[in-house]
């Protein structure tokens, strides 16, 4: 059934009774394709399926967006944050032509995996894979403000459910909303009155109207199953300028089946058999019903002009001279490796054009870790969301899907450890964030183990295709952070706290200078030797070559292998250092989690073995100076030495043993 044109962008003021007929008509059609989806699969999310729907559909019917510019950058685009209503979502573009319907139902909750239990990109129109409650709202923020950069005039609408709310990630994305004036933002609350465990006054009180209102937003309560009320919100909320809008929308769990309304079992449980047969008796006169149709004006001219618009990717080029050293982009004496980060920024902003810049997200410690600087040159591609780590994550994943260059940036343990459910919802959907981590390892020194990152290596290793460098000073840092901005990938880049020495060669020139080249993956002789091998890394990177010179005034010849990329270990140079029948790990990491474990196990599965030590960090660090705290862990030069002398001598003594 063909609508009004004017219903595309809620140009039209109201919806007439055609067009309501018709809604009403395709929102039970799809009532009937939920069912028969979740059927053939055996399992899925009915209830709120039902419940979220006439407001999709509207969403769906009335914005910009179809299949013919469903990657176009100005499009409107729909979030589902709460993603156990992907029977609802899948039906929806299926009945719209972004999906194959039999394909759906053929493969839905089947291998091979194209269409989840819960939303996946791998899905044509999706624009955001969730599963996890409470991350789209923030993803939506992190899109709007890409929008904004960018001027493309798109809008965001984000669905999710009542109990959702619960989550302080949601408040979070309401504060950020409210400071940046989101006016294309618009969230839509399935307020059904239900969660799993029963209804949500009971489990967590929320007075949802004024929680959002206390934000800045404009509030729109109204019958989440009454189109003309619907539409009516939706357009103010379309057209609002200056504030992000939020329509809470009342509405009954499992509606268009009355035998299973209000009843919180079906959150996740489907109709028995007989209530089954029940079911399609009610949808019976709806199944052939046709889906309303807008013609949206010109859409695939003005998509494929704003593909043609778009510029391309360009190759970091820095230049400068940090450090005032001899060379440009280079630094000659001992620097903080953070400090090198900002630096790298600096000239990153420098050499780009306004709309290329990259965008920082920081969580009120830009002053720490050396992005201050950058955000203060180029405050509109800063992003401060203030002590509130989830939602930035979030907010960072819905920048760079967007297309913005994004670095996130704060300290080890609050980059990975606390909004590790977000950086992992944001690497499924291959959001491809740059996580500037500083103060990691015992390097943090006086302000103890909770701001002691010693664990991010194991964490990020459970992230597929994830690339982390961990580099040795401040002049590797700067190679690393152009290799970094220029990845089409996710990664991070995780740095110490303290000023470090720069790494040198024999003839006391820059190791890392201006003809080096960072490769990811690749593995760098600092020093070679025919004794014995440390593999060291990052912040001891320089006691561990200190060692090495110490080690050859006693006579030993031990060299010295950089693994700045501990999740892809370069094994050709590690076979090689394994070939002097001493390897040493030296690390400033658990040392159940970090590169030497990993190290170990390759080494292993390569069947190659050799005397293996590894030095790490074994149990959680205390509040002193970071030297004194190595030395308490053993991570000392002397200790090293040591701990080389004797591995040696004990494998000579094994030798004329046998």
């Amino acid at each position: 059934m063909n609508l009004d044109p004017l219903l595309y962008k809620f140009e039209k003021v109201s919806l007439d009774a055609g067009d309501k007929k018709a809604l009403f008509r395709a929102s039970m059609k799809i009532r009937s394709d939920i069912l028969e989806l979740l059927a053939a699969a055996g399992s899925g999310h009915i209830g709120g399926s039902y419940s979220t729907l006439d407001a999709l559909l509207l969403a769906y019917v009335c914005g910009n967006i179809s299949p013919e510019n469903a990657n176009a950058p100005g499009r409107d685009r729909i979030i589902v944050s709460h993603g156990h209503i992907s029977a609802a979502l899948y039906t929806v573009l299926a009945a719209f032509g972004f999906l194959d319907r039999e394909e759906l139902f053929r493969e839905y909750r089947r291998i091979p995996g194209r269409y989840e239990g819960h939303p996946s990109i791998r899905a044509n129109g999706v624009e955001w894979g969730n599963g996890s409650l409470g991350q789209g709202l923030s993803v939506g923020c992190g899109m709007a403000l890409a929008d904004r950069l960018q001027g493309n005039g798109g809008h965001v609408f984000v669905f999710m459910g009542d109990g959702e709310n619960e989550k302080g990630q949601i408040t979070e994305a309401m504060a950020l909303a409210g400071k940046y004036r989101l006016g294309s933002l618009t969230a839509f609350v399935d307020d059904n009155g239900l969660q799993c465990t029963g209804a949500v006054s009971r489990v967590m009180p929320m007075d949802l109207p004024a929680r959002y209102a206390a934000y800045g937003w404009r509030v729109f309560v109204v019958d989440g199953h009454d189109f003309q009320a619907l539409y009516e919100a939706f357009r103010e909320a379309y057209k609002s300028e200056g504030r992000p809008c939020v329509i809470i929308g009342k509405t009954v769990m499992g509606k268009g089946l009355p035998f299973i309304e209000n009843d919180r079992a079906y959150h996740g449980s489907l109709p028995g058999r007989e209530q089954l047969a029940r079911a399609r008796e009610v949808f019976s006169d709806y199944t052939e019903a046709d889906m309303p149709v807008i013609r949206k004006r010109g859409i695939l001219a003005e998509s494929l002009k704003a593909q043609q618009d778009t510029p391309s990717l360009e190759t970091p080029d820095f230049s400068g001279n940090p450090g005032g050293g001899r060379k440009p982009g280079l630094y000659h004496k001992p620097v903080a490796c953070r400090n090198a980060v900002g630096e790298a920024l600096r000239l990153m902003g420098a050499a780009k054009p306004c709309g290329r810049r990259p965008v920082v997200v920081d969580c009120d410690v830009s002053a720490s870790t050396g992005v201050s600087s950058y955000m203060e040159a180029y405050p509109e591609r800063g992003i401060q969301c203030g002590i509130a780590e989830e939602n930035a994550m979030s907010v960072a994943g819905g920048l760079s899907v967007s297309g913005e260059t994004v670095f996130f940036s704060t300290f080890g343990v609050f980059a990975f450890g606390e909004p590790y459910g977000q950086l992992r919802t944001n690497h499924m959907n291959h959001a491809p964030v740059k996580i500037l981590a500083t103060h990691c390892g015992l390097d943090v020194g006086p302000d103890g183990k909770t701001h002691q990152c010693t664990d991010y290596i194991g964490l990020c290793a459970g992230l597929y295709g994830f690339e982390l460098i961990i580099p040795g000073d401040g002049n590797q840092t700067m190679h690393a952070m152009s290799y970094l901005a220029d990845s089409s990938g996710a990664g991070a880049l995780a740095v110490g706290r303290s000023v470090v020495p720069v790494i040198t060669k024999e003839d006391k020139s820059l190791y890392f200078g201006p003809e080096y080249v960072f490769r990811y993956g690749e593995a760098d002789w600092i020093r070679r030797g025919r004794d014995a091998v440390i593999i060291s890394y990052g912040t001891l990177l320089h006691v561990a070559l200190e060692a090495v010179g110490r080690l050859k005034e006693k006579g030993i010849s031990c060299g010295l292998l950089n693994v700045s990329c501990p999740l892809s270990l370069d094994m050709e140079r590690i076979k090689e250092a394994a070939q002097t029948g001493l390897v040493v790990v030296f690390e400033d990491h658990n040392v159940e989690t970090g590169a030497g474990t990993r190290i170990g196990a390759s080494l292993i599965r390569e069947g190659i073995f050799c005397r293996f030590i590894q030095m790490g960090i074994g149990r959680y660090g205390g509040s002193a100076d970071a030297w004194q705290l190595y030395r308490q862990q053993g991570l000392d030069a002397d200790t090293l030495v040591r701990v080389v002398t004797e591995g040696k001598r004990g494998e000579n003594d094994e030798s004329d043993g046998n």
